[in-house]
This record gives structure tokens, C-alpha cells and sequence, in this order.
């Protein structure tokens, strides 16, 4: 199943780019409350969704990138209620990257705590 939506959300960003594709995936999200788990059980279902969608990323015909694999990750924790946050960031110290990732409650779910020293999320430039 997480196959067939991570191919749908590679196709979205193809056709509508990263904001309308955003939007229209928090569309789709059912309104429904916060799910009650704590943090760790939110954190292990988390890491379950993000081990998916990286086997997920490995049997498509084209290249899931950290922004296709994020989306979905973000998407799928949403739709369960929980608050996870998206995240893109640049590093140009030396060539201009980019990089995505999911945090949840502050806790990096697809990444090493190393990417915040590499990458400043858009919403953190000064």
C-alpha cells in the first residue's frame, strides 16, 4: 500500500509541484483527533512508516528522493493525528544543496541528528 502512495506522491509533485502537492495531501487528510499514543509509541510507529517508505522507494521504476519519501512519511503521521512537521532545508557552504526530512515533537524521524548542523530549514533562515 505505501508502494502504490509513495508513486502517487512522486507523480503529484511531477504534475502540481511541492506547495499544491502539500496542500492537496493535507486535503486528504481526514479531520480526526490527535491520536492519544505518547511520544514513544508515536516515535516507533513513526520509524515503522519510515522503514516502509525507504523499501517503498527501492521498487520504484524512477527515484524516490528524501522529498518524495518525507512527503509521504509526513502524510501518513498526519493522517493518524499526529502533529509531524516537514521540513526542507539548504546548505550552500560549498555547493547549493537541499535536503527533506520529518520531525515529530523536535524528533527527527528520517534523518540523523547530524542534518540539522548540515541544513537550515527554510523556516529557521534568519
Amino acid at each position: 500500500m505505501l508502494w502504490g502512495q509513495l508513486g502517487m506522491v512522486s507523480v503529484l509533485l511531477h504534475l502540481l509541484a511541492l506547495r499544491r502537492t502539500r496542500r492537496l495531501l493535507t486535503y486528504l487528510i481526514l479531520r480526526k483527533p490527535s491520536d492519544p499514543a505518547g511520544i514513544d509509541q508515536a516515535m516507533a510507529y513513526a520509524q515503522r512508516i519510515r522503514k516502509l517508505a525507504w523499501k517503498a522507494s527501492r521498487h520504484l521504476p524512477f527515484d524516490a528522493s528524501c522529498l518524495h519519501q518525507s512527503l509521504l512519511i509526513w502524510w501518513s503521521l498526519r493522517r493518524r493525528g499526529l502533529g509531524a512537521e516537514l521540513r526542507i532545508g539548504v546548505d550552500n557552504r560549498e555547493e547549493f544543496l537541499a535536503h527533506a526530512w520529518v520531525e515529530l515533537e523536535g524528533r527527527l524521524v528520517n534523518e540523523s541528528p547530524e542534518v540539522t548542523e548540515k541544513y537550515r530549514p527554510f523556516d529557521r533562515i534568519p
